[in-house]
Parts: C-alpha cells; structure tokens; sequence
C-alpha cells in the first residue's frame, strides 16, 4: 500500500519501469484496445447516446483529475509543477467545455494538440520512476487514454470533421496557453508545455543533444504533430467512415 501513494518527488530510486519494457507496452497496448473500442461503441450509438458518451467520458477524465488532487492531498503536498498548465491538463478543461457545448474551434484543438500530446505523453512518459501499484501512475495512463478517445470517436463517428484551415488559431490558442505557462516557469521553475527546459525521456533531448538549443525543435514538433495527426484522419476517412459520411470533408 506504500507504493500506492508515492510521486515523482519522493519515490525512491529503482522501483519504476523502463520506456518500452513489457510493463509500458502492455499499458500500450491496453491503451490501443481501450480506443479501438471505445469508438466502435461510439460508432453505433444514436446521436443522444453519442452525446451521453461525450459527457460521461468528460466526467471520467474529471474525476481521473480529482482522484490526482486526491492523491496529492492525501500526502500532505500540492507541488506547483501539478497546477494545470501542461498541454494535457488544458485538454481535461477544453474537454469537459465541448462535452456540453460541442464548440467546432475547440473540437479542432483536441484533434490537432490533445490527440497527439496525449499519445507523446503515453509513449515518452514522464512518470517512469514510479512503481506499477502507484495510484499517480495509474492516474498518468489512464487520464491520456481517456484524451486520445475523446477527440478521435468524434472522428470515427463523423461528428468531428478535421480541417487544416483552423491550424492558425489552433496554434494562436496554443500561444495563449503559454502565456500563463512561462510566467510560472520563470517564477517557480516549473516546465510547463516543456518550454522551460527539455524534459528527459522526451523529443526535444534528441534537439538539445544535436542542434544545442531544444528550442529549435519546438515548430518543427509542432508541424510533425499536425502532419502525423490529419495522416490518422484521412486513414479514418478513407477506411472507418461511411462514403456518404466521408464525403462531406
């Protein structure tokens, strides 16, 4: 029970896992059959069981950040880097915004950023320290699960439509974001939106190790993010979505 409630700043050293071990892949894969079917659920829904869907998902992503709070709590600690300022912890908000007023701009901006954020923090995760019966580590999986299925059932199920022509103020919002992120990462030193230094186990160290400044990294992640995310919508378009669905893009 111990295990259960340590954190990145006081779980001791080798007891955490590896990237891509059996432990992460099996979380992987868990995390690949967990979207697979929750958008064949979504897909066959009625648009008013489509819309409980989107609200109960938006409540569970809630409660997953609550049951964090929780934790932290629990411990007697709420460390500044746990404010929600990550990319990640934005999303939980813009989510449970959408769930209830379907706004197409803010749909725009899950598919382009949370989709592919979430599937980075799941494949270069932070949390590799921590035990397998950690309740933060259980947390960190599933919170990024539930924000790669959100965006992506909207797609399958044809209620999303992503365009290109909103990357401009998908990007612009972003900015804003770090806006409030670089005051406290100069104030407290805390890496939000990993602009205050490259975060290890990340991206942005292959950047810092060969161009010097991982900051030269930032716009060209950035448009990959975008190319490699529409490459999963024209795939559900062409293969997933009924023509007649599809045509409407």
């Amino acid at each position: 029970m111990e295990n259960f409630f340590y954190i990145i700043e006081n779980v001791p050293d080798g007891i955490g896992f590896r990237h891509f071990d059996s432990f992460h892949i099996t979380w992987l894969c868990a995390a690949l059959v967990c979207v697979v079917i929750g958008c064949w659920v979504y897909c066959r829904l009625g648009s008013r069981g489509r819309d409980t869907m989107r609200k109960a998902l938006a409540a569970l992503i809630i409660l997953d950040e609550v049951f964090k709070m929780w934790l932290l709590w629990t411990i007697g600690t709420y460390p500044v880097d746990y404010l929600p300022l990550h990319l990640c912890s934005i999303n939980i908000f813009v989510i449970a915004y959408h769930a209830w007023k379907r706004s197409d701009f803010w749909g725009q901006f899950l598919f382009y950023l949370c989709v592919p954020g979430a599937i980075a923090a799941l494949l270069f995760c932070t949390w590799t320290p921590l035990p397998p019966q950690a309740g933060m580590l259980l947390h960190s999986f599933t919170i990024h699960i539930m924000l790669i299925l959100y965006p992506l059932m909207m797609v399958a199920g044809g209620d999303l439509v992503p365009n290109l022509r909103s990357l401009p103020k998908v990007t612009l919002a972003l900015v804003g974001f770090a806006v409030p992120a670089t005051y406290f990462n100069v104030k407290y030193g805390t890496n939000f939106l990993f602009i205050g230094h490259a975060q290890s186990g990340t991206p942005f160290m292959l950047f810092e190790e060969y161009c010097g400044s991982y900051l030269v990294g930032v716009p060209f992640l950035l448009a990959l993010m975008y190319f490699l995310v529409h490459l999963v919508w024209l795939g559900i378009k062409k293969f997933v979505l009924k023509k007649d669905t599809a045509d409407i893009a």
